[in-house]
C-alpha cells in the first residue's frame, strides 16, 4: 500500500461523517468508523447484511428507486431523507448521498454512501412544528377574544350616535368617527394576522398540478376593478411552468405582490407590471417587475419583516403582505428578495425549487 493509498484509508475510516462502500445487491463491503458507532453495529455485522436490514420499512422503496435508478443511469447520484433503525432499536434520520462507480467498460461495480445523521434537526423541525400549530391555536383564541369588545364598543358607538348624535358638536361627531375607524382598523389587522399564522396548515393542504400563468391570469382577474380604477397594465409570461404546489397559497402570493406594487405606483405615472419566470439549475425564478416609486437601498433588506411600513401611514396597507410572501415562499423551499432604485420602479424576486415543476 503506497503513501498515497494509506492517507485515503485513513481519510475514508476515520472521516467525521459516515461513509459506506455498497454492492449493487446492497451488501455492505466497508464502512467507516462514524457509521459504526452512529448505528452501534461493529464492523464484522456490517459486513454480513444489506442497507435494506437497518432501514426503516416505510422507507425500502426509497433505496430500492436509488439503486435501479443508479444501475440503469436514469440519474448519477441521489440524496434524500431516510430512516435507518439503530441495534437498540431507534429510528435515526439521516440525510443520504449515494453515487455509483463503474469500471472502464461503464458497468456497474459498487455504490459509494455518504450518511449524515440529521436526527437532532429533524426533532427541532418536528417541535418547531408543535410550537408553530400552537401559535396558529393562539392565534384563533385571541382573534375571537379580541374581536368581541372590538364588536362591543363599534355597537355602543353606533347607539351612542344613534340616540344623541343630533346633540353633538363637531367634535363629538368627530370623537366617534375615531372610535368607529378605530375598530374597522383592528378588526382588519386581526384578520390580516389570522392569514399570516396560518399559512403553515394552508401548506398541508393537497397539493396539486397548478399552471403558474393561470394562477396570475386568476389574480388579474380578482383585481380587476382595482386594475382598471389604478389605470394599471400588466403583461406576463403566458408559457410558466405546471407545478406540484397549493395553488390557494401561490396564487396569495402573487396576489400579495402583485397588489404591493399597484399600490406603490408613482401618482403621475401609468403603472405598469412585467411578470417572467426563468430556470436555473436548482430553481424557478419569478420576477414581478414594475415602475413605481421604489425602495431606498437601507430600507431593502428590512420590507419582509411584519408590520415593516417604509411609506406614510396615511397611505393604504398594512405591512404584513411581504412578510407573508416570504413566509409562503419558504414554506415552498425558496427565496424572496427585492431589487429596487429609488423612484425609479422595483422588482421582487421569488424562487421554486425545481422540484415542484411537472412539464418543461
Amino acid at each position: 500500500m503506497t503513501q498515497i493509498d494509506r492517507e485515503f484509508e485513513s481519510a475514508f475510516y476515520y472521516s467525521p461523517i459516515g461513509f459506506a462502500i455498497v454492492s449493487t445487491d446492497g451488501l455492505f463491503m466497508r464502512v467507516n468508523k462514524f457509521l459504526i458507532n452512529m448505528f452501534g453495529y461493529s464492523e464484522k455485522e456490517f459486513l454480513s447484511m444489506t442497507f435494506y436490514d437497518i432501514t426503516h420499512p416505510d422507507d425500502l422503496q426509497l433505496g430500492k428507486d436509488c439503486v435501479d435508478d443508479l444501475v440503469s443511469g436514469a440519474k448519477k447520484y441521489c440524496q434524500f431523507e431516510k430512516r435507518y433503525i439503530h441495534k437498540n432499536g431507534e429510528t435515526i434520520w439521516c440525510l443520504l448521498n449515494t453515487s455509483i462507480i463503474r469500471n472502464k467498460k461503464g458497468d456497474p461495480i459498487h455504490l459509494v454512501s455518504q450518511i449524515l445523521d440529521i436526527h437532532k434537526t429533524k426533532n427541532l423541525e418536528k417541535e418547531l412544528k408543535r410550537s408553530n400549530q400552537e401559535l396558529e391555536r393562539f392565534a384563533y383564541a385571541a382573534s375571537h377574544d379580541l374581536r368581541e369588545p372590538l364588536r362591543t364598543i363599534n355597537g355602543f358607538a353606533e347607539l351612542l350616535n344613534k340616540k344623541y348624535g343630533k346633540d353633538f358638536d363637531e367634535t363629538a361627531v368627530r370623537y366617534v368617527d375615531f372610535i368607529k375607524k378605530g375598530c374597522c382598523k383592528m378588526d382588519s389587522l386581526i384578520s390580516i394576522l389570522l392569514t399570516y399564522s396560518k399559512v403553515e396548515r394552508d401548506m398541508e393542504e393537497s397539493f396539486t398540478e397548478v399552471r403558474m400563468s393561470e394562477v396570475v391570469k386568476m389574480v388579474c382577474e380578482s383585481l380587476i376593478i382595482k386594475i382598471s380604477e389604478t389605470n394599471s397594465d400588466i403583461e406576463w409570461d403566458r408559457d410558466m411552468p405546471c407545478l406540484y404546489t397549493n395553488q390557494n397559497i401561490v396564487f396569495q402570493l402573487f396576489l400579495n405582490l402583485i397588489v404591493n406594487s399597484i399600490k406603490f405606483k408613482k401618482k403621475d405615472e401609468r403603472c405598469k407590471i412585467e411578470i417572467s419566470c426563468k430556470k436555473d439549475n436548482h430553481n424557478l425564478i419569478f420576477s414581478i417587475k414594475d415602475n413605481g416609486i421604489g425602495i431606498e437601498k437601507k430600507y431593502q433588506k428590512n420590507i419582509f419583516e411584519i408590520f415593516n411600513r417604509l411609506h406614510d401611514r396615511s397611505m393604504e396597507g398594512s405591512g404584513v403582505g411581504l412578510a407573508i410572501c416570504k413566509k409562503i415562499v419558504a414554506n415552498l423551499g425558496g427565496e424572496i428578495w427585492v431589487e429596487s432604485i429609488y423612484k425609479k420602479g422595483s422588482t421582487f424576486h421569488f424562487t421554486i425549487p425545481n422540484r415542484h415543476i411537472i412539464d418543461e
